[in-house]
């Protein structure tokens, strides 16, 4: 007997709409997303062509404003991230079984003009039941598998396994980076060229920020920020160990939950007073956050293939330019490769505290080169490194598989990126 679903109607959804009016697309996540900016993005550009129903696991609290033509159904218990990762072995099979079930229903009573399946698990669950379908299928995968994470006794790992000889039966598939992109098709012996869509805010983040009232007193302040859970493969202790031989002296903000919540305290000893860790914020605090600080942080290892290749995929580096801070990202190949021409990024060694130290030195030496770098990470986010003009080839290519035509209020971007992705 199929288990009995259990959903939940968010604000947002389609209520009172007539649903018949436009094509509609079947969106399917294994996570919650309203933890994924990007998808968040991605469904409000493409709300505006069709009808979209996004089916997902109930887990962790929602907090985002959908569109009014976005219905979602939370499938399953609801639990966090972290007790589901933790579930029993047969837990996380009946789980699994449960959702694709659903999504196959949804599939075969909404008859949806196109499939969007975001994650592995997703894909897997759309062609579980299904091996042809009326409706073309677009893959779009924000992280991928790492093949040396494989585990016979994993549930997921056999998931993915599963997805991977599933990709060729997509009609698009699509990353946020092209490394990530190589490894993933490469293993899925797919040799089609995918669409890159770099993880890039939408044109109203941080709308309300003036650099240019600002960029005196930021630079007066000397105070980095880094945004993200605290976690040793981040790179928060040589950061904080960084920021203490800064000269002169400067401070940083960890604005993120503590992984595990022991390490934050080492990460506190390592800075002393030139740290402070702020814990989770919303999306408002989080941007009155970055509305002071001097300088942004991404310093990820590269302790797995997603942290490697995370150059156009990491929605922190873009947040920051949208703000009009400074980066300093990691020094290594994909991001010299990626950003090396951005005036508004210096490179450092993620394990090594003063060449950390020396990257944040030099963004805050000179007052006439902080601005102009300043100035310059918020026009190019306003110009080119904003999700609309990233996603604009891939909607063109989804307007031409649903035969849904083009808007005839569309734009072209007056300046196309130059990030080499």
């Amino acid at each position: 007997m199929r288990p009995k679903l259990q959903l939940l109607k968010t604000e947002g959804n389609i209520g009172g709409a007539d649903v018949t009016a436009r094509p509609s697309i079947l969106m399917v996540l294994y996570a919650n997303p309203d933890y994924y900016p990007p998808t968040f993005n991605a469904v409000g550009i493409l709300s505006k062509h069709f009808d979209i129903r996004i089916v997902c696991r109930k887990m962790d609290p929602e907090f985002r404003r959908w569109p009014a033509n976005v219905a979602i159904e939370r499938l399953g218990a609801y639990a966090s991230a972290a007790n589901k990762q933790n579930q029993s072995t047969g837990a996380k099979l009946r789980e699994f079984a449960m959702f694709a079930g659903a999504v196959h229903e949804r599939i075969r009573t909404n008859r949806p003009r196109l499939i969007y399946a975001y994650d592995a698990h997703a894909l897997s669950a759309v062609m579980w039941h299904l091996r042809k379908s009326a409706a073309p299928i677009i893959f779009h995968a924000h992280e991928v598998a790492d093949p040396d994470r494989f585990r016979i006794t994993s549930p997921g790992s056999w998931i993915v396994k599963f997805a991977l000889r599933s990709i060729n039966s997509a009609a698009l598939t699509v990353f946020p980076d092209k490394r990530r992109a190589q490894a993933m098709l490469k293993r899925a012996q797919d040799s089609r060229e995918p669409m890159i869509v770099p993880n890039y805010p939408a044109r109203n983040f941080a709308s309300e920020i003036d650099v240019e009232r600002l960029v005196d007193r930021r630079f007066a302040e000397r105070r980095a920020i880094y945004i993200g859970p605290v976690a040793p493969d981040n790179g928060h202790l040589e950061a904080a160990l960084a920021i203490r031989r800064v000269d002169p002296p400067a401070t940083l903000d960890f604005v993120g939950w503590a992984s595990p919540s022991t390490f934050v305290s080492q990460v506190r000893a390592a800075g002393g007073d030139h740290v402070s860790t702020t814990g989770w914020l919303s999306e408002y605090e989080k941007t009155k956050r970055l509305e002071s600080a001097s300088l942004g942080l991404c310093l990820y290892k590269p302790v797995s293939v997603n942290w490697e290749h995370c150059a156009t995929a990491s929605n922190k580096i873009f947040e920051y330019a949208a703000c009009g801070l400074p980066v300093v990202v990691p020094d290594r190949a994909d991001f010299r490769e990626a950003l090396g021409r951005e005036q508004w990024i210096e490179f450092a060694d993620v394990n090594v505290p003063d060449s950390i130290a020396a990257a944040i030195t030099k963004t805050l030496a000179n007052r006439s080169r902080y601005i102009s770098s300043s100035r310059a990470a918020r026009r190019r986010f306003e110009r080119a490194l904003n999700y609309e003009i990233a996603f604009a080839p891939l909607l063109e290519k989804i307007l031409e598989i649903t035969g849904s035509g083009r808007d005839p209020g569309a734009q072209p971007s007056r300046e196309p990126p130059r990030l080499a992705v």
